[in-house]
């Protein structure tokens, strides 16, 4: 079972491709391209082919609601799967476990939604108790009609040599 007592820790950063891992440049990329003049892309246009084949497995989109607020994952990227342990597909971002992530996401989701706003977050974690610590870049992108969010599809990556601690951290090693 994922510790749950383990606080995330991120730290939001104005996106900017020259700073980010070269999948995730990628995956702005496609998002700028697609929103040309608009101030948000519609979901509808959106084409997995435009983003790197090695990135979409560690992609999650989610459909956002509102009356009351939820995220519901569209999509559950199938090495985020393995490597947390779970699907989400269908799911709320309620039952994601840790709490500790959950809320975390629950805040970077909210604030995407209420600004409509690409965000771009560098999150450290304690993986366990022994104070092994990994760092993964996450990059959330606003889609929307009409100015209101509807879709927010995030992608984070990590160094390779992390996978085992980040795999501690959920449990699932």
């Amino acid at each position: 079972m994922a510790n749950s007592d383990i606080p995330c820790r991120a730290e939001r950063v104005q996106p900017n491709r020259a700073e980010m891992v070269p999948g995730l440049a990628a995956v702005y990329d496609a998002w700028e391209r697609l929103r040309g003049a608009d101030s948000l892309p519609t979901w509808s246009r959106f084409d997995w082919m435009e983003l790197p084949t090695k990135v979409i497995p560690w992609c999650t989109v989610v459909d956002v609601t509102r009356d009351p607020l939820d995220f519901v994952y569209r999509f559950w990227g199938t090495e985020r799967a393995r490597l947390q342990g779970r699907d989400y597909t269908g799911k709320s971002l309620r039952d994601v476990e840790p709490d500790s992530l959950a809320e975390k996401i629950w805040g970077e989701y909210t604030l995407i939604a209420e600004t409509a706003e690409p965000v771009f977050f560098v999150t450290t974690e304690v993986a366990n108790p022994d104070g092994e610590s990994f760092e993964y870049h996450f990059l959330r992108l606003p889609f929307g009609e009409g100015g209101r969010v509807t879709q927010i599809l995030a992608v984070g990556l990590h160094e390779e040599r992390d996978i085992k601690k980040i795999q501690n951290y959920f449990g699932t090693d």
